[in-house]
């Protein structure tokens, strides 16, 4: 037990506290050789870090983008101008069909209207035959005033004498009676339900057999001839448009989508509002396309949302600039670590680009985000600190053989510490056979020494 004692005190002990020792100068290394190259490491200044990014002028057509919605101008509703029962329906009047101007779209019962017409034929012969009999009255009664003359030459006759009142009286009522026969054609004809142009059947209100009366409506109908489409400009977008107040000769390319495809149409301004509206500040302008349903498989419906495009002036040495790059009708610009705020002149927007003024090709526009941004403020050019670091490596390598001599230095050292530890636990001790055997003073010695 002694000797156990003795070999756990006097060797297991002084062998640990060997080896923390140099577990905790390796970590005391590793952290001086840290610090230093936590020195030789380039300081980034702690700067926001941009991108930035030239532009070249361009010479743009500025094209304005509206919206609106198509109409039909010219509708109509048919209303019977006589009452009766409906006894025909044309096959064409049904609702999204088209019918030619004059085409017959119903017809009335015309039995009352041509009874009509034959009590008017009637009475304007019975007023022709009065005529004639008064007029040969009135010859009658001339005849007899005139022998009367031969007898009393100063005698005046009285027009009443002559019958010529009467035969004014006659007259008139031919007129009337000829007036009342007119009529009654007139309201045969009206029995017939005609279009008036060459338009679409909107709606159709009414079936055969129904009694229509005088404001009855039968259908309704809209032309084909133009359609109508309302825009509204803002007053910063009038000054784009060459000859605003002379809009005739504004072009104007449409598109609207129809069964899964892209329509395009051309249209032209034909009015523009005179006031501006007093709640949104904006002009109307009408566009009228011609013939909108000429071609059956690209029409112009009634309630399309069009897109329109104007073709607006030609400005050269402007830029075209992503709308993201514009922060507040300002353009970011990086000008030697230093940020630049510059004012520029918004021309058009169109598809996420600005068209601009204000800006020169040299100018480096920052395309990064940026929180926040100040005039002066210290920015930072992303690749700057890449580039400083590249160059702090070649630093390194030249300062490489003065680390390679404290390489060694250090691995000098340590080899020196491993073959103390190793020639120490090679000595072995001898024990003497005697019951009072002890070990070697030299050798204990020796052991105390590493």
């Amino acid at each position: 037990m002694k000797i156990i004692k003795l070999i756990f005190v006097n060797v297991i002990i002084p062998l640990l506290i060997i080896i923390v020792g140099i577990v905790v100068f390796k970590k005391m290394i590793g952290k001086s050789k840290t610090k230093e190259n936590q020195k030789k490491e380039i300081i980034v200044n702690n700067f926001p870090v941009v991108k930035v990014k030239n532009f070249n002028p361009i010479d743009a057509n500025i094209k304005i983008v509206e919206y609106g919605t198509v109409i039909m101008p010219d509708k109509v509703e048919l209303i019977p101008r006589v009452m009766g029962n409906i006894i025909k329906i044309s096959d064409s009047l049904f609702d999204g069909n088209f019918v030619k101007k004059g085409e017959v779209l119903a017809i009335i019962d015309q039995s009352d209207y041509k009874l009509a017409i034959k009590m008017a034929e009637a009475t304007v012969a019975k007023s022709k035959v009065d005529l004639m009999r008064e007029e040969e009255e009135g010859k009658i009664a001339k005849a007899e005033w005139d022998l009367y003359k031969k007898r009393y030459k100063d005698a005046k006759p009285s027009k009443l004498r002559l019958r010529i009142p009467q035969i004014e009286i006659i007259k008139a009522a031919l007129k009337a009676s000829e007036a009342n026969l007119s009529k009654a054609k007139l309201a045969l004809s009206r029995t017939v339900i005609r279009a008036p142009f060459d338009a679409k059947v909107a709606q159709k209100y009414l079936s055969k057999g129904q009694f229509v009366a005088t404001g009855s409506k039968i259908a309704r109908l809209q032309s084909v001839e133009k359609a109508y489409i309302k825009l509204y400009l803002k007053d910063s977008d009038l000054k784009l448009i060459p000859n605003i107040l002379n809009p005739k000769n504004i072009k104007v390319d449409i598109e609207v989508d129809f069964a899964g495809k892209k329509i395009k149409k051309e249209g032209r301004v034909i009015s523009v509002g005179s006031t501006l509206n007093k709640m949104t500040r904006m002009l109307e302008l009408t566009v009228e396309v011609k013939k909108p349903y000429k071609d059956l498989e690209n029409p112009l419906i009634e309630g399309m949302y069009a897109k329109l495009t104007l073709n607006g002036k030609k400005f050269s040495n402007v830029y075209k600039i992503p709308e993201s790059f514009i922060y507040k009708n300002n353009v970011l610009v990086y000008n030697n670590g230093i940020l630049n705020i510059k004012k520029v002149k918004v021309l058009s927007l169109k598809n996420g680009f600005y068209t601009i003024r204000g800006i020169s090709k040299d100018d480096k526009v920052i395309v990064s985000s940026l929180v926040d941004p100040i005039e002066g403020m210290k920015l930072e050019l992303e690749g700057a600190s890449l580039i400083q670091k590249i160059r702090n490596k070649k630093k390194e390598k030249k300062a490489s053989p003065n680390l390679k001599e404290g390489a060694k230095k250090e691995n000098k050292f340590k080899n020196q510490k491993s073959s103390r530890r190793k020639s120490f636990i090679s000595k072995e001790f001898t024990i003497v056979n005697d019951e009072k055997s002890t070990y070697s003073t030299t050798k204990f010695e020796d052991f105390r020494s590493c």
